[in-house]
Order: C-alpha cells, then sequence, then structure tokens
C-alpha cells in the first residue's frame, strides 16, 4: 500500500467522520429531552399511597377553607369539633393526573382514624370517601377510572381489610 493516499480517499474519509460526527450529534440533542424529562420525573417522589393512625402524612399541606367547609358540613361538625389548625391533607390522584383530591387524615383513638377523602368541584369540594381504621391504602388497582381504597382495621377480634371500588 502506498504511504500517501489519493486525494479522492482522504476526502471521503474526512465526509464519513463529518456524517458519523453528525449523526452522533443529531442522536444526542433528539434524545436530550427524553433523558431530561425522565431524570425530572426520578427526582419528584411518588405521592404518598398509605395512611396509617400512627404515621404522619410524608407531605402535608394545610387544608383548603373550602374543603374544611365541605367536610364539616358533610359531618355536621362544628369548627371547634374540627379545628382547621388541627388538619392536614396530602394530595392524591384517584382519576388521574389532572384532578388532585385530598386525604384528610383524622385519629379517632389509640390506634384508630377516620379517612376522609374530599374532591375538588366547580364550587368547592365534596366529600366522596369516609372511613374509618388502622390505616388505608389508595391501589393501583382501578375501576371505573378511579384508583381502588382498601382500608385495614384491627381489634381484639381479628383483623378486617375491606376493599372500596368506584361506582
Amino acid at each position: 500500500m502506498n504511504a500517501t493516499q489519493p486525494k479522492s480517499t482522504t476526502i471521503m474519509n474526512r465526509q464519513d467522520w463529518i456524517l458519523r460526527s453528525a449523526a452522533v450529534f443529531l442522536t444526542t440533542v433528539s434524545f436530550y429531552p427524553a433523558i431530561a424529562h425522565s431524570q425530572t420525573q426520578r427526582k419528584s417522589a411518588p405521592e404518598q399511597t398509605d395512611f396509617g393512625a400512627d404515621s404522619e402524612l410524608e407531605r402535608p399541606i394545610p387544608v383548603p377553607e373550602a374543603a374544611l367547609k365541605a367536610l364539616r358540613n358533610a359531618l355536621q361538625a362544628s369548627p371547634d369539633e374540627l379545628p382547621a389548625e388541627q388538619l392536614r391533607a396530602s394530595e392524591v390522584h384517584l382519576g388521574g393526573l389532572t384532578e388532585a383530591d385530598l386525604v384528610v387524615p383524622v385519629i379517632g383513638g389509640g390506634h384508630a382514624a377516620f379517612f376522609y377523602i374530599l374532591r375538588p368541584t366547580s364550587d368547592g369540594y365534596q366529600l366522596i370517601f369516609d372511613s374509618g381504621g388502622d390505616s388505608m391504602t389508595v391501589l393501583r388497582a382501578r375501576s371505573h377510572g378511579y384508583r381502588d381504597l382498601q382500608v385495614e382495621g384491627i381489634t381484639m377480634a381479628g383483623k378486617n381489610v375491606t376493599t372500596a371500588t368506584s361506582m
């Protein structure tokens, strides 16, 4: 083989290098948004799905005034019986990512709680779930487009597990 390559071969090698470099660059640029988005998704923690009488809310938020009003009306409770400063909520998505429902646990005894779920409406909030027990889990399973719920209660007589599905 000749020590010097013909000029046409050198030009072709340079063109191949430019084409390969351009392909790598375009591939990197086209996948960058997907990679950045997936890394952003990993950084945000999943919503809380397990609630217990003996556990704290992972990301508590104040109960909005409209939700507090709906809860008091549904339970026929006064502000003294259900004081805002003692209540916290956690957002869950029972129907999809666009609608944030609120789980409001209220301690009801030594190891029991009442679990209330409120859904936003056009004029405030509506109480859509009211149950009590030792724990409540928002399941991945769905019925009629909404996530199912499971409530567990433990007593001297044993463990009672109830699964609630939407109708």
